[in-house]
């Protein structure tokens, strides 16, 4: 897009301004670049003459970006000006500084200069320039005071100022129009003043000063009827001209900020309103910074609200995905223990199959030991009888190998399918009883409490399966319960172990 070209809409406009004030550092370092090209040609040269030129232009680089800075400049040209007898330089200078003056708030101090200089007698060659500042100051005042009084009072002191400079400026150009537009607005002629308003932009480019304040003029006059709209697109404009111009006094953007915030759109408002603070603040343009702030004072209260319900709805929105991040940790968590225990049962259903099969074997182990015995003794026994060995035979029976025999092939067998089926019940029995009373492999204790933890309560078919009377399968008994830690629960703490959970 050409440097003085402008988009026709509203969006285009609010985008590329906002592009501008991303680069408005960038405008603003071209006029001091300039300066500080003027200061190295003053520190080479002693002709006075050339310096007081140079003092104006350094003034002249200044306006728009530091008024404080431009007013020294402005005050050295006069100084120099009275010093060289260059008195024409020197009341041109002095109308420079009281444009600045007016911009820094010394309005009345401007004025008072104003009238001593027409009390001196104003030079034909500045007598416009003369009038342009009479001008300016007063159809500022009228902007800078709201009140209707005081509005009228300062279009009325402006009037002959405008009409100075109409008679002196050249029909068809835009600082013609201008003239005309401001005495149509001291006159209260809206619909003429926004008529010649509209010639001077159409006569003149983006980056002319003159664009710039009939922009300006122009959303004022929008505001003033409610057209909104029209005031956006005019002060839009008006701001991307004074940021490429690297002016910083304008007032264009701290009134689009104004507009704005009348349509509710508090974040656009409120960053041009910052945006206009931060110019006057950094271009001395004391006279704004009063509005700015009185106009930025609501917005900023509006940006706090909207921050602390923001502050608000995001701290209840983590504390709610807190609750439900908790909550799903929580059914992990379960899961995953749901799946520990789902694995554990399913590890214990598989040793059980196994125990059964093991269980099944052992049973069949023992019926075939059996039966390979009671052969064994049946071959024995007519082995005997038909050798006429009847009183031998009867005392091997007497003796008790037998039985004994069969018992050691019971216990082995038994012993092996139990440790199958609870292979921790010794370390199990052991966390029972006292440190000093531990057992080590299966013996007659801890086959009682074997058969005990099978369920087996009848102590007569314990004693007949382990070949004991039942009063030393009571002494067994007692003497386990007085190794137990806890006499009184021993017993059916034996009975858990091995339980699935």
């Amino acid at each position: 897009m050409p440097p003085d070209s402008l988009p026709k809409t509203t969006e285009g406009l609010l985008t590329l301004l906002d592009e501008e004030i991303e680069r408005r550092y960038e405008y603003v370092a071209k006029p001091l670049q300039r300066i500080d090209s003027i200061h190295k040609v003053i520190n080479t040269t002693t002709d006075l003459k050339k310096k007081l030129n140079l003092y104006e232009a350094i003034g002249d680089q200044y306006d728009g970006v530091n008024a404080d800075s431009a007013i020294l400049y402005f005050t050295r040209g006069i100084d120099m000006g009275i010093a060289c007898g260059d008195s024409v330089l020197a009341q041109r200078c002095l109308f420079k500084r009281c444009l600045q003056l007016t911009i820094i708030g010394a309005a009345k101090e401007c004025i008072d200069q104003i009238k001593s200089a027409e009390d001196f007698g104003i030079y034909p060659e500045n007598r416009y320039r003369y009038y342009a500042t009479g001008r300016f100051v007063y159809y500022n005042l009228a902007v800078f005071y709201p009140y209707r009084q005081s509005v009228d009072t300062y279009l009325s002191l402006g009037l002959p100022y405008a009409k100075g400079c109409l008679e002196l400026t050249a029909p068809n150009t835009p600082e013609h129009e201008l003239n005309k537009a401001l005495i149509h607005h001291s006159l209260k002629q809206g619909i003429l003043h926004i008529a010649h308003l509209n010639d001077v932009i159409s006569l003149s480019t983006s980056l002319d000063r003159n664009f710039v304040q009939a922009s300006t003029l122009l959303g004022e006059a929008y505001m003033a009827s409610g057209k909104d709209t029209d005031a956006i697109n005019a002060f839009a404009a008006a701001a991307i001209a004074n940021i490429r111009n690297a002016d910083r006094h304008g007032t264009a953007l701290m009134r689009l900020g104004m507009v704005l915030y009348s349509q509710g759109d508090i974040k656009s408002a409120y960053k041009y309103l910052a945006t206009a603070l931060d110019n006057t603040v950094m271009g001395g343009v004391r006279m704004n910074s009063a509005q700015i702030s009185q106009a930025l004072a609501p917005v900023q209260n509006d940006i706090h609200v909207i921050e602390r319900n923001r502050f608000i709805f995001l701290a209840c929105l983590i504390a709610v995905l807190l609750i439900l991040l908790g909550f799903i940790v929580f059914l992990i968590i379960k899961q995953r223990k749901e799946v520990i225990v789902l694995k554990t049962m399913k590890k214990r259903l598989s040793n059980a199959n196994m125990v059964k099969e093991t269980y099944i074997t052992e049973f069949l182990n023992l019926c075939s030991a059996n039966m390979e015995k009671t052969e064994e003794f049946s071959r024995l026994c007519r082995r005997k009888i038909t050798a006429g060995q009847s009183e031998e035979l009867l005392h091997y029976i007497k003796s008790g190998k037998v039985s004994e025999e069969q018992r050691n092939i019971f216990y082995n067998i038994f012993d092996d399918a139990f440790i199958h089926i609870f292979p921790t019940f010794i370390a199990d029995v052991n966390l029972l009883l006292q440190s000093d009373k531990q057992l080590v492999t299966m013996n007659t204790e801890l086959r009682i409490l074997a058969f005990t933890r099978l369920g087996m309560d009848d102590t007569t078919r314990i004693a007949r399966f382990l070949g004991l009377s039942l009063n030393t399968i009571y002494t067994y008994r007692n003497k386990l319960r007085n190794k137990a830690l806890n006499r009184e629960t021993f017993e059916s703490d034996v009975m858990k172990i091995g339980q699935i959970a």
